[in-house]
């Protein structure tokens, strides 16, 4: 929608951590993965980029046809 020149997309919320998923906190902190969510699942760091190249790739688009 965005790289079709639509303007009524304003903003994005990505939830991102370094690693993907989540994890819980059921059995204590002891075995908890360092850079993983402990709340909502996230996107890993690799999608994270990827997602937001093409967020910017799109924004370019956009731009160069007005």
């Amino acid at each position: 929608q965005i790289a079709g020149g639509s303007r009524t997309i304003v903003s994005t919320m990505l939830e991102s951590h370094l690693v993907a998923g989540a994890q819980s906190l059921d059995d204590g902190t002891s075995g908890l993965l360092y850079g993983q969510s402990v709340t909502d699942a996230c996107m890993g760091w690799e999608t994270t980029v990827e997602v937001l190249d093409g967020l910017a790739a799109a924004v370019r688009a956009r731009r160069s046809k007005s």
